[in-house]
């Protein structure tokens, strides 16, 4: 567990540290591509945080 959290830690590190350089390598296109695909899986994973609610308020009653 503590192995995965680190390697998550370096990884974000990494990617921060070297953001400008990536941003160059994939250019506006690939940042707006990223964009949408961030906030695809936010809104997924808000719909089944919803579902979930709905599942347990009935499953309650």
């Amino acid at each position: 567990m503590w192995t995965a959290i680190l390697a998550i830690h370096v990884v974000l590190w990494l990617v921060m540290r070297y953001s400008l350089v990536i941003i160059r390598i994939i250019k506006d296109g690939g940042v707006v591509l990223v964009t949408r695909l961030a906030g695809m899986m936010l809104s997924a994973i808000a719909v089944q945080q919803i579902i979930n609610g709905v599942t347990q308020v009935i499953q309650g009653s």
